[in-house]
This record gives structure tokens, C-alpha cells and sequence, in this order.
């Protein structure tokens, strides 16, 4: 059977509500209130229960890191190494008692060479080794002794789930660019295709003896690029053809049919992609966070990251991470609120996020936040134990086994198994798409281009206008008639001069 815990009152360890993290103090007179107790299995012998109940539990503290290590008031604990300590119980005999480390602090190594925090526990073997994982540095590796690996771990970003909305750019995205691009050039090789046969076919059927001149010749090849372009335009968007006589039938018929096929796969798929919701990713990586302005993010204090990413080289990512981070910030419960509110978002332990995406989608059916995969700064996580510690080699030596066996990581997945439904926006938010009617935010994108084309027509008509008002005005005196003293007044006056 699981061990027990007794029923403690962890108010005062761990507030909730966003208030300090924890006001408990380590004193040298241990108070059994303090602490949550775990006996062993009861199915152990009268012998072994007895000698168990003989000495002392053991002192666990621990700092609460997801998914190591979980606290749910008032003194309940879950998390991967709380279910290994509970094997590890089991099958060495022991019983344990847990606290908390004042203000979560794992610690931090002071510029005089002091240690705070669990760390600072341990060396002084006040706590008989950590219950939760710790972050395996060389500073602390010099004054303890770490277990194999629980996890590799690595630093992300964790941030609100990206908004959805409707896609403006909807209209086009039935084909993606490339396929854009070969329509187009298509289009562009069907005109020069149909004005070459055209004008072979006229001068085929041209007299020899009659000639032309080159601006003759140069006029018609413009008229007849004008009158094709027209119609393959026409074909494409499906508006038919101009009743008149057509020389290269096989281009058109063949371009006929092409239209066709291009404009019902458009149609078909045009509804989709405007209800298909638009994810606005705030960024990928952590380059892409740097230069991201509209939100701020923030940095765990005196973490592993604070640390190598103060001392890092200038102008290097991590130390531009570093110059544009909003601040520090430590409390757990205050850091999970701000960024499901979108206040900032925050770097942390990718194993952390997993967890509370994991657990979000777990009891909301939903995402509230979301991660990117493009991580650094790796490091291990173990357990860690003062030097010379004489359950050090046993417990080792377990949870090297359990590592060959895959059964920490199987530990390790069934704390983060649903987080895969939040790990791509996109996906969730078309996994979740519901029929609904268009809104007027659907047809923003085709509007505007009904805008654009309207506005480029009227601006050809606007043109056409005005030359030909020039032409009129040139018409009723020709300039050849005039003077060359005033010809050159008489094209100022009419404002159209060939200059």
C-alpha cells in the first residue's frame, strides 16, 4: 500500500493567494507540526516496523519545482520524486518527514563563499538530502554530493496562449505561395503564347508586296497584347469571352479548361479557409524574444540562468536575454497568474511548463499557456545530499536502476502526457474549430483588395480623362500651324506639353 501522511497544517509554509512564498524557519529543535511524516508500507514485518519506529525519520526539504515536486495545501505533495521517495521508502525501510525551504530557495552561493537555502540544509545536514530535484552546477557539486540524473533539463519560455482570430489574408491561403506563383507565371506564358500565334496568323495572311511600318507594326503587337491579356484574364476569373473571332482556339480551349480546374479548387476551399482561425505566435525562440516588444518577460532570481546569463559575453543571446529582461521574480503562484493574464511572460524549466500545461489541459479541457522547444542552457537535475552521506550509495544505485528501466521516465510522462495539446497553437485552435457564420472580420482581406482594385481603376480613369481632354484640345488647332514662337505658349496654356 502508499505511505501515509499524516494530516499537517501547511498554512503558514505555504500561503496561498499570491502572498510570500514561505516564512517557515529551519530551527536546530525540530517541531513534529513542521513537517509531513511518511511511514513505510504497512505490509512490513512486526520486526521491521518496530526497528523503523525506533529511530528517527528522515528530514527531506525540499523546494517546489514542477513537476519534481507539487505542494497542494495543506499538506499534500505530488510530483515525480515524490512518487520515487515513496518506492525508495518501500524498498530501503525508512520513514521521512518533508518541510519546506524558506522563500523556495534551492540556493544561492553569496560573495563571501556561504551557501543559503536547501543547499545550505544539506551541507549542514540538517536535512538528510532533498526530496525535490536540484539543478546540478559545479559550484554545487563542490559541496554536494548529486545522484544520478532525475532529467535533463533545459530553460524555455513560457507564455500566455496566443490569441485567435479571424484571418484577414483568408481569400489566398486556399493555395500557398508557390502554387500563387505558378499561376501567375502561367497566365503570364498563356498571353505571350496567344499574342505570338496571333500576330504569326496575321502576318501569314498579309500581302508580300505590302508593307508596314516598324510604329505600325508595334502598334498592332500593343493593341493585340491588350485585346489577350484582357481575355486570359477573363477565362481565369471565369467572366467567359468576347464574342469575337479567335485564331488560336487550341491555346484558349486548353486555357479554358485550365481556369476551370484552377477556379473550382479556389471555390471549394475558399470557405474553410476564412472560418480557419488565424494564431498570432508571439516568438520561437529566445532571438525572437529579445526583439519581441510587446510583451515583457522575466528571469527566476537567482536561478541557474540569472547566473550564467549575467556573466554571459556581450552581444551573445544570453547576455541580450539578460540586458532586456523586465526583472527578477521568485513566487510561484504570483508568476502562474501574471502569465495566464498575459503581464509578462517568464523563463523557466522546460519540464516545469510541460507540467503546468499538462496540468491546465488536465482539469480545464483547455490552454491557458503555451511554450516554444528551441531551449538552452541544458543542465542535470538529481537529487542532492550532503558529502559522505550514508544512504547516498544505496539510493544512488536505485535510481541508476530505475534509469536503465525507463521507469523514471515513464514517471516523467504521466506529469506532462497532455501537455502535447498546447505545445502548437495552431493545431489546437483547428482541432477545436467549430462551424460558424461568417462575420464581417471574415471578408476584411477580400474587401480590401475590392478597395485596391476599385481605387487603381479609378485612378486609369482618372488618367484616361485627362489625356484625352489633351487630345480634344489639340485637336481643334494643330500645333504644326502655328508659329513656333507661340507653339510652345499654346502647350504650356493646355498643360500638355511633351515634356
Amino acid at each position: 500500500s502508499a505511505p501515509q501522511a499524516t494530516a499537517m497544517a501547511f498554512a503558514d509554509v505555504w500561503p496561498d493567494g499570491g502572498s510570500n512564498t514561505s516564512d517557515l524557519l529551519f530551527d536546530d529543535v525540530f517541531n513534529t507540526s513542521d513537517f509531513t511524516t511518511i511511514m513505510p508500507s504497512t505490509t512490513t514485518t512486526t520486526a521491521a516496523a518496530t526497528t523503523t519506529a525506533a529511530r528517527r525519520c528522515l528530514r527531506l526539504g525540499v523546494g517546489i519545482l514542477m513537476p519534481y515536486v507539487r505542494f497542494y495545501p495543506p499538506s499534500t505533495f505530488k510530483g515525480i520524486t515524490v512518487t520515487l521517495m515513496q518506492l525508495l521508502a518501500r524498498h530501503l525501510n525508512f520513514c521521512y518527514r518533508i518541510y519546506i525551504v524558506p522563500r523556495n530557495d534551492f540556493g544561492l552561493k553569496l560573495p563571501n563563499g556561504s551557501w543559503t537555502g536547501l543547499t545550505r540544509h544539506i551541507m549542514d545536514k540538517k536535512s538528510d538530502f532533498s526530496l525535490g530535484a536540484i539543478a546540478t552546477t559545479y559550484d554545487r557539486y563542490k559541496v554536494i554530493d548529486f545522484t544520478e540524473f532525475i532529467s535533463i533539463d533545459e530553460h524555455i519560455v513560457s507564455y500566455i496562449f496566443p490569441s485567435v482570430g479571424p484571418d484577414v489574408l483568408g481569400f489566398i491561403k486556399p493555395y500557398n505561395y508557390p502554387v500563387w506563383g505558378f499561376i501567375f507565371a502561367t497566365t503570364i506564358v498563356m498571353i505571350l503564347a496567344i499574342v505570338s500565334v496571333n500576330v504569326g496568323h496575321e502576318n501569314l495572311q498579309r500581302p508580300k508586296e505590302v508593307t508596314s511600318s516598324p510604329q505600325s507594326v508595334l502598334k498592332r503587337a500593343l493593341l493585340s497584347i491588350q485585346d489577350v491579356t484582357f481575355t486570359t484574364l477573363q477565362i481565369l476569373l471565369g467572366q467567359g469571352i468576347n464574342d469575337q473571332a479567335q485564331t488560336s482556339l487550341l491555346l484558349i480551349g486548353s486555357w479554358i479548361l485550365t481556369a476551370f480546374v484552377i477556379g473550382t479548387v479556389y471555390k471549394s476551399n475558399l470557405m474553410s479557409m476564412l472560418i480557419s482561425p488565424k494564431v498570432d505566435i508571439p516568438f520561437r525562440n529566445f532571438d525572437e524574444l529579445v526583439e519581441y516588444k510587446d510583451m515583457p518577460y522575466m528571469m527566476p532570481g537567482g536561478s541557474y540562468f540569472y547566473k550564467m546569463a549575467s556573466k554571459a559575453a556581450p552581444g551573445t543571446t544570453l547576455r541580450k536575454v539578460f540586458d532586456n529582461a523586465a526583472g527578477l521574480q521568485t513566487n510561484q503562484t504570483f508568476i502562474i497568474n501574471a502569465i495566464i493574464k498575459g503581464h509578462f511572460s517568464f523563463i523557466t524549466y522546460k519540464n516545469s511548463a510541460l507540467n503546468g500545461l499538462h496540468n491546465s489541459f488536465t482539469r480545464n479541457g483547455n490552454c491557458s499557456t503555451s511554450m516554444f522547444f528551441d531551449g538552452i542552457l541544458q543542465i542535470p537535475q538529481a537529487l542532492g545530499f550532503p558529502k559522505k552521506s550514508p544512504w547516498y550509495g544505496k539510493i544512488n544505485h536505485i535510481i541508476k536502476r530505475l534509469n536503465r528501466f525507463g521507469i523514471i521516465q515513464k514517471m516523467a510522462h504521466d506529469h506532462t502526457f497532455n501537455a502535447r495539446q498546447c505545445l502548437n497553437p495552431v493545431r489546437f485552435a483547428r482541432s477545436n474549430l467549430k462551424l460558424r457564420p461568417l462575420s464581417m472580420n471574415d471578408f476584411y482581406g477580400v474587401f480590401a483588395v475590392y478597395a485596391g482594385g476599385t481605387f487603381l481603376g479609378l485612378i486609369a480613369f482618372c488618367t484616361e480623362f485627362i489625356w484625352a481632354n489633351c487630345n480634344r484640345k489639340r485637336s481643334k488647332q494643330d500645333p504644326d500651324d502655328i508659329p513656333i514662337n507661340n507653339r510652345k505658349e499654346l502647350e504650356e496654356h493646355l498643360g500638355c506639353s511633351d515634356a
